[in-house]
């Protein structure tokens, strides 16, 4: 599950964290915060992906207020012949 949030920079595999001690990376079932935790903690190891930004900071989504202040224009524009 932490796979689609967070990318390992490194080949999957156990790693001594300071923080958290010995995490496995071939374990699909680590916790999600305790990787976000390691992250802001500029572990180096760690990058978000796009759905890790979204999930955390929400970056990355766009609402249909911001959709409509991206392009309006594009919405508006008539056809001419």
């Amino acid at each position: 599950m932490w796979r689609k949030y967070f990318k390992l920079k490194l080949v999957p595999g156990v790693v001594i964290t300071q923080k958290f001690g010995k995490i496995d990376f071939r374990n699909d079932n680590i916790s999600v915060d305790m990787l976000k935790e390691l992250y802001e903690s500029d572990f180096p190891y760690l990058d978000l992906t796009d759905q890790g930004r979204a999930l955390f900071y929400g970056l990355g989504i766009v609402t249909p207020i911001q959709e409509e202040m991206i392009a309006p224009e594009k919405r508006s524009r008539t056809r001419r012949g």
